[in-house]
């Protein structure tokens, strides 16, 4: 086990909602009760900075494996977060601080660390390029 950490998406669809279509799914799904789909936006493994960041700033300092809602604006915020300690790696311990715990990974500023950031920037980056209606909802989860 180790710090896995887990951003996913509730997308509301409604149950009169007649444009949701499911293909290539063999089961008994009755399209009139799905009320939400929900994708997986980004896993982490180990990125001790970013889940502190949640702990700190979603999380209310609850470091509590429970789900919690994430606003788009706070994603935006870790986006930029992101964005400048790549700019300047030398800010990191002060922007972007590592936290240790048990089995949390390595606390130090080396490849894996700016890894986990670019793997953010990306991930958020493309989430925000989608043309979205505000019927969604997004979730963070860690476990260890």
């Amino acid at each position: 086990m180790s710090l896995d950490m887990y951003l996913s998406k509730n997308t509301y669809v409604g149950s009169s909602n007649n444009r949701l279509k499911i293909t290539g799914i063999k089961s008994q799904i009755q399209i009139p009760r799905v009320k939400h789909i929900t994708e997986e936006i980004a896993v982490w493994r180990k990125a001790n900075a970013i889940h502190q960041w949640f702990v700190n700033n979603v999380q209310d300092g609850n470091d509590d494996n429970n789900p919690y809602f994430v606003s788009t604006e706070k994603l935006k915020e870790l986006l930029e977060l992101c964005k400048q300690v790549l700019k300047d790696p030398n800010r990191a311990p002060e922007m972007l601080p590592t936290q240790g715990g048990f089995l949390f990974g390595s606390t130090e500023y080396d490849n894996r660390y700016f890894q986990s950031l670019d793997y953010t920037v990306e991930t958020l980056k493309n989430e925000f390029n989608k043309d979205e209606d505000n019927r969604q909802e997004y979730v963070y989860q860690s476990d260890w």
